[in-house]
């Protein structure tokens, strides 16, 4: 638990600061997406408010500093602006006095100088925002912004909470680096170039069901995003004295993350090679998974497709976090890569377990859709026909349906009725007794 968000807090630090070249044409930015998966109970906020500390003290230290400059820079605003503002009156007159029109201007033009050099507070992270807040955020803050949360308000926000619709292009965009411009009627235009987010969400096994549910976060790639972590329970066997967490650690941590957080930005990411040997590495890595998405992988085939981005992602934060400030003037070694494999690794088996928590599996989740529109008719049998008809329109037509029946009939939720046929006429739809546990109190909750 600690581990994955202290990976999502550091990859905060550095994101839009550094690309990864996997290859020739393959860059991948150093910004992760991270849904950490706890029942409630197993102090989510309390780990997620420890690793976070840093981001949020050095946000509020650099903003105490900058408050004066943003004072004095108001103030200094304030009073341009009222001079313009006379001088532009005194030229409109028509007694106005020779120049006035070039005094308005040359006020002006220093005003608009002051504007560039407008200072700001800085702001590295937000809790539960709106699509279109995000947007804003990045847009203010270098293009950049990262999501702590103990909680998965963000995925209800995505889903449509205040609006009547999914609004997610921004999230995915700023996943990738894709350009983002958004224009509103009554607001200035906003354009980030490069947009980059790091997410870290603590949520409850529960989201993930409604998650998974939404056809758009799941076809247009969302769900794909995330790194999932199912860290095991320790509930029912944690002590009550404990050792506190030593001070040398804590400052070493929260050190490491403000040296990251000090590395300059600049106008473009400076980008980090591999090695020759780790890009062996990387390629033996890539021949073993190719394979398996057409085959075991299959199922979660659109997140393990982005699995090897990932890495590369990884192992970036691995190696700025080694060497620092003098990141971008090493390679990447294979060392480092083979532990982000690892940790990559980690992650596909806690992410093949969060996507069947979540029904993932087509023909699962299929049967799962089935079991539901079952469990509203109460009726004792049903054919095929009339079971299409109510489960329109999850499938294109009746034979969709074969796998997620074949599975509902070996777990003994139907069971073909066999019927007989004359050999004339349209053969009858095959027809299924329902199973009568299925409308006791486990068929109504879908289990």
């Amino acid at each position: 638990m600690t581990a994955v968000c202290g990976l999502a807090i550091c990859s905060l630090a550095i994101q839009r600061k550094f690309k990864i070249m996997g290859k020739t044409g393959w860059e991948e930015p150093t910004n992760i997406y991270t849904a950490l998966i706890a029942a409630p109970g197993e102090r989510k906020s309390a780990v997620t408010s420890t690793m976070a500390a840093p981001i949020f003290t050095y946000e509020a230290e650099v903003n105490e500093q900058l408050q004066s400059l943003v004072d004095e820079y108001q103030i200094k605003h304030n009073i341009l602006c009222k001079q313009v503002k006379g001088l532009e009156d005194s030229a409109a007159k028509a007694t106005a006095k020779p120049g006035a029109l070039d005094r308005a201007l040359a006020k002006q033009k220093e005003l608009a100088e002051l504007e560039e050099r407008e200072p700001k507070l800085i702001r590295l992270w937000t809790d539960d925002a709106t699509p279109e807040a995000i947007t804003s955020l990045m847009a203010e803050h270098d293009g950049k912004i990262g999501v702590i949360s103990a909680e998965g308000g963000l995925f209800d926000t995505l889903a449509g909470r205040y609006t009547n619709g999914v609004n997610i292009d921004v999230v995915l965009k700023a996943h990738a680096g894709d350009p983002v411009r958004v224009d509103r009627k009554g607001r200035p235009s906003e354009y980030i170039k490069n947009p980059a987010m790091t997410i870290f969400l603590a949520i409850q096994p529960q989201v993930l069901d409604g998650i998974m549910q939404n056809e758009a976060f799941r076809g247009r790639g969302l769900t794909a995003r995330f790194l999932y972590a199912m860290p095991v329970s320790k509930v029912g066997a944690r002590a009550f004295d404990t050792a506190p967490i030593p001070p040398a650690i804590v400052d070493a941590y929260e050190s490491m993350v403000k040296r990251l957080l000090n590395i300059p930005q600049q106008a473009e990411e400076r980008v980090i090679a591999l090695s020759l040997d780790a890009t062996e590495v990387l390629r033996a890595f890539y021949q073993e998974l190719e394979p398996r998405l057409a085959d075991d992988l299959e199922a979660i085939g659109d997140w393990a497709g982005k699995l090897m981005g990932a890495i590369l992602r990884v192992a970036g934060v691995l190696h700025v976090i080694q060497h620092l400030d003098t990141a971008a003037y090493k390679s990447i070694t294979p060392e480092t890569l083979q532990d982000a494999i690892k940790i990559g690794k980690y992650f596909l088996e806690h992410s093949k377990a969060a996507y069947k928590l979540m029904g993932a599996d087509k023909t699962k989740a299929d049967a799962q859709f089935i079991i539901k529109k079952l469990a509203k008719r109460t009726t004792m049998t049903v054919n095929r026909r009339d079971l299409y008809r109510m489960c329109r329109p999850r499938f294109d037509n009746p034979d969709a349906m074969a796998a997620a029946l074949a599975l509902l009939e070996e777990y003994f939720y139907l069971a073909e009725v066999t019927t007989e046929y004359s050999g004339m006429g349209k053969p009858p739809a095959p027809k299924y007794f329902v199973n009568p546990a299925l409308y006791g109190q486990n068929g109504q909750n879908g289990q």
